[in-house]
């Protein structure tokens, strides 16, 4: 009887290591499959957030989630490329559902390189920017007072849609002298957390070798931004996707046994709105942590 309760015991507690490890890495966190990645977490996209403010479109980027909470300032890498990718024209039916996943095509990039003095390089339409430390916008446990290095793109409407008033986003990092289009991708959060290799195909061929995707997030511009639709920072993407597998499995493409293995029990204890309040105007981010003796 005794021997049988220590067993439960050890096999409880390496369950809830295992559910740790997956909280602190979830939401795209530490994914990349490629082993050189592990020494450039400054090329590691976190998070991708995108909304609509005005007749504007923000997308916001979180990178690095390795910054050490004593740092007070971040230097962005002058060898990585990171790019917002948007597809204006993807075949859609009236539900909004992709017909063709493999027709997946950026028609507008918006390119963010650095220079070695901090300033940034961007090739695309935009009509605002920002790059710097920030509290990092997850709203997970794990990721309570950390800070990442984020990039912030506002650009018109205008600039970006064509015909339909839907567009299909995804996030790109490109280390230079490394083999590949890419080394990282960010589209729909969870998603390339469940099989890693995503990050380093275009999302054109993802359905086609993997079975699901393409890891894209999907924005009506004319309906309210909201997670599914979009990102916003306020969005709890943990619980919401939580409640919509146990409503209606059938609107994002994660199984319910994955999700709840792999990222989270459904009475995890954790918060559902970030540890510091997002600011109402550009860019929007909650500022970073400081550290107290740093």
């Amino acid at each position: 009887m005794k021997r049988s309760l220590v067993l439960v015991i050890v096999l409880a507690t390496l369950a809830g290591l295992l559910v740790l490890r997956y909280l602190a890495k979830s939401s795209d966190h530490d994914d990349s499959p490629l082993r050189q990645m592990e020494a450039r977490q400054d090329a590691n996209i976190t998070d991708m957030y995108a909304f609509v403010r005005g007749s504007d479109l923000v997308v916001i980027l979180s990178t690095n989630p390795r910054i050490p909470p004593t740092a007070s300032d971040y230097t962005f890498p002058t060898d990585v490329e990171f790019a917002i990718n948007i597809d204006a024209d993807a075949p859609l039916a009236p539900d909004g559902t992709l017909l063709d996943k493999s027709a997946v095509q950026e028609d507008v990039v918006i390119r963010i390189r650095f220079k070695p003095d901090g300033t940034a390089e961007i090739k695309g339409p935009f009509s605002m920017f920002y790059a710097g430390l920030r509290d990092d916008p997850f709203i997970r446990g794990p990721r309570m007072g950390r800070n990442t290095a984020c990039i912030v793109v506002q650009t018109p409407l205008k600039a970006i849609l064509k015909e339909q008033s839907t567009v299909l986003i995804w996030a790109t990092a490109k280390v230079d002298g490394l083999g590949g289009p890419f080394q990282d991708i960010f589209g729909a959060p969870f998603l390339s957390q469940f099989n890693r290799s995503l990050n380093v195909v275009h999302p054109r061929d993802h359905f086609r070798e993997f079975g699901f995707g393409p890891d894209v997030l999907v924005l009506d511009t004319s309906r309210p931004s909201g997670f599914p639709n979009g990102r916003l920072l306020t969005d709890d993407v943990v619980d919401m996707v939580n409640h919509m597998l146990t409503t209606d499995p059938q609107k994002i493409p994660i199984s319910p046994k994955d999700f709840t293995e792999r990222i989270m029990k459904t009475d995890w204890p954790y918060p559902s709105v970030n540890d510091l309040p997002f600011s109402p105007d550009f860019p929007y981010l909650a500022p970073p942590h400081r550290a107290v003796n740093p």
